[in-house]
C-alpha cells in the first residue's frame, strides 16, 4: 500500500511543482515522510515479516469501511453534526488556494444580489398589481378555486351583491 502511495504521490509531483511556494513546500515533506516510512516498511517485511511484496498493480484497493466509522458518537447532538464544519476541513483548508477562497465569497455575494433583485421585482409588481385592483374597486385577492374546480358559494354571493349594487 505505501508503494502505491508513493507512486501516486510522484505521479503529482509535476504539478505540484507548477504550483510551487507553501504547496510544494508541504507536499516535499509529507512526500519524504512517505518515502521514509515505505522505505522503513520495506526494510522491516524483509528482516522481520518475510512476506512476498505485490507490484503495485496487483495490490488491493482500499476498502471504506476501514477508514470509515460508521457508529454515531456517543454524546452527539445532531444539529451541531450537521451544521459544524468537520473537524478535517481546518486540515484540508491549504488545498483549496485563497484566491479560489476569495472568489467563492465573490461568487456568494452575486447569487445573493441577483436573489434580492428579483425578490425586489416580485414585490414590485405584486405592488403594482394591488393598486390596480384597489383603483377597480376590487378585492387585493379572490377566494380559489375549490378542489372541483367550481366557484364557491360565498364568492358568488360577493359577485351578485355586486352586480346589483352596479358600479357606484
Amino acid at each position: 500500500m505505501l508503494k502505491a502511495a508513493v507512486f501516486a504521490l510522484d505521479q503529482c509531483k509535476e504539478i505540484v511543482n507548477k504550483l510551487g511556494g507553501p504547496y510544494k513546500a508541504n507536499f516535499d515533506t509529507k512526500y519524504a515522510e512517505a518515502v521514509a516510512l515505505r522505505d522503513t516498511m520495506i526494510k522491516e517485511n524483509k528482516t522481520v515479516y518475510y512476506e512476498a511484496e505485490l507490484p503495485i498493480d496487483e495490490c488491493p484497493k482500499p476498502d471504506a469501511n476501514n477508514f470509515v466509522s460508521t457508529q454515531e458518537p456517543v454524546n452527539a447532538d445532531k444539529k451541531s453534526l450537521i451544521h459544524e464544519p468537520a473537524p478535517i476541513d481546518a486540515q484540508l483548508r491549504h488545498l483549496i488556494p485563497p484566491a479560489v477562497r476569495q472568489n467563492q465569497e465573490e461568487l456568494k455575494n452575486v447569487l445573493q444580489g441577483i436573489i434580492s433583485e428579483q425578490f425586489n421585482k416580485v414585490q414590485t409588481a405584486n405592488e403594482q398589481l394591488n393598486n390596480f385592483l384597489k383603483s377597480m374597486n376590487l378585492p387585493m385577492a379572490v377566494q380559489g378555486l375549490d378542489s372541483k374546480g367550481t366557484i364557491p358559494d360565498q364568492l358568488w354571493s360577493r359577485i351578485e351583491t355586486y352586480q346589483k349594487k352596479g358600479s357606484d
